[in-house]
């Protein structure tokens, strides 16, 4: 009777051996759990449904010496997403202009795509190739350091009309973003006018570096007797291909500016009759 006993004691206790031990390994929960503290799972934590946390609350992952979270199906999050460190998208290669993971960072190893608007307010920088499959909008200067191919190309900043008096100093406003200036004498009595080109020192935003080249139309735009003549200003030479530099009425005068190294600029003149 007592050997039976010691045996019934020994079984039981190995079944509670064996229960805590399946309890260690894995944990089924058939209900939800509701809780105001804590939950630690310090290995994996597996769920077939979803995981829901109150606006209220948070979910925090991993710890001190934690390396990864892997989520294996799709997840949708309800609400904003915050990333305090660095965040990467794909495990097959490695960031080439920072610390895979550094703070503020974002890697994307395959494709991104924004159905809306996207707002970069540092500089950006392409690597590769840029393709543009509709039209591009720039609303301040584009600046190209390098070669620039391109299969069609329309210039043009709008033209401006102005009369003048026999003499005056043209303003450095009828050439920063035009492509034709026309001009007409102010009253049918002036019959003649020589027009001074603004200082190069003027033009420095205008064409800034040596080497830089900006083409603008001069029309004579009246059918009376008025011959218009451009001069150069300080800093400045003007070559004209024909033999006269007057522009007689109804002609064009197209000018090429060019920056030289000395920071003066040649202005050449090619008069259509």
């Amino acid at each position: 009777m007592k050997r039976n006993f010691y045996l019934l004691i020994i079984a039981l206790f190995a079944i509670m051996l064996m229960a805590g031990d399946a309890v260690h390994a894995a944990t089924t929960i058939g209900t939800a759990i509701t809780t105001a503290s804590t939950i630690t799972a310090t290995g994996a934590l597996y769920g077939n449904g979803g995981l829901d946390l109150s606006a209220a609350g948070a979910l925090a992952i991993g710890a001190t010496n934690a390396t990864s979270v892997v989520i294996t199906p799709a997840t949708t999050l309800g609400g904003a997403l915050t990333v305090t460190s660095g965040a990467r998208i794909g495990t097959g290669s490695t960031p080439n202009d920072f610390s895979a993971l550094a703070s503020d960072s974002l890697f994307v190893e395959g494709k991104g795509e924004f159905d809306g608007t996207l707002r970069v307010d540092g500089a950006v920088t392409f690597t590769s190739s840029l393709n543009v499959t509709s039209g591009v909008i720039l609303q301040s200067t584009l600046a190209v350091t390098g070669a620039t191919t391109v299969s069609t190309f329309t210039e043009g900043g709008g033209v401006t009309v102005t009369t003048t008096i026999a003499a005056s100093v043209l303003p450095y406003t009828y050439f920063d973003t035009e492509n034709e200036l026309s001009i007409a004498p102010k009253t049918v009595a002036i019959t003649a006018a020589t027009l001074t080109f603004p200082a190069s020192s003027t033009l420095t935003a205008f064409i800034p570096t040596a080497g830089q080249t900006r083409q603008i139309m001069v029309m004579n735009a009246t059918t009376t007797a008025y011959a218009l003549t451009l001069a150069a200003g300080a800093g400045e030479t003007v070559y004209s291909a024909s033999t006269t530099a007057v522009i007689k009425a109804g002609q064009r005068a197209l000018l090429t500016f060019f920056r030289k190294a000395n920071t003066d600029i040649s202005i050449l003149m090619s008069i259509f009759h």
